[in-house]
Parts: C-alpha cells; sequence; structure tokens
C-alpha cells in the first residue's frame, strides 16, 4: 500500500484542527452543565387601595384579562 508524502502534512493539519473545535465543544458543555441558575424573583408591587390608575387606552382588554 502506497501512501503519499503529504498525507502526513494533512493529517497533521487535521489534529491541528481539532484542538480549537474540541476546546468549543468542551467549553459549550462545561457553561450548560454548570449554569448558574438565577431563582430571584421580582417582589410584587403592592396597590393601595386609593391609588389611582393612568387611562392608558387599555381599560377594554385589561378588563378582559382580569
Amino acid at each position: 500500500m502506497y501512501i503519499d508524502p503529504g498525507t502526513g502534512s494533512m493529517f497533521i493539519q487535521g489534529l491541528i484542527a481539532l484542538i480549537p473545535i474540541l476546546g468549543a465543544t468542551l467549553i459549550a458543555f462545561w457553561r450548560k452543565i454548570f449554569k448558574k441558575q438565577k431563582n430571584v424573583q421580582p417582589e410584587p408591587i403592592a396597590v393601595q387601595p386609593d391609588m389611582q390608575l393612568s387611562n392608558d387606552g387599555f381599560e377594554d382588554i385589561d378588563d378582559v384579562h382580569s
């Protein structure tokens, strides 16, 4: 079996190309596995009984969804 002398160079270039590909893949999986979970919930806004709501033109929509 004959292997062309350029085959070794092509093999080395392929190995060099694998380094950034594997690095990017490992970083992506690392960030996905160890992703910080944000369980911070915003505090509800306290509505006071004497508070007047502004007339924003969406009263009809607001009434449907309440």
